[in-house]
């Protein structure tokens, strides 16, 4: 049972790691860029910023746009 646990604590850990592309747009929304600022930058349309953030900031646990930024420094360890 102990391993099974370690497995599933781990996957639980994998799915909350942000993606190179999800990192990029976490990264652009700190900078203060819109969903359209963003696309244009990354080359990707803003209704997918959007779906990108969405999944940023339930993998972040926030539930704003706003605490994106917070939450990512937290999370890498940056004030």
């Amino acid at each position: 049972m102990k391993a099974e646990d370690e497995l599933r604590a781990g996957l639980a850990r994998l799915d909350q790691q942000l993606t190179p592309r999800q990192h990029q747009v976490a990264l652009a929304v700190e900078r203060g860029l819109t969903n359209e600022e963003i696309g244009d930058e990354l080359g990707i349309s803003p209704r997918t910023v959007k779906a990108h953030t969405d999944v940023i900031r339930r993998k972040l646990g926030v539930r704003r746009r706003r605490q994106i930024p917070p939450a990512l420094r937290e999370r890498e360890g940056r004030s």
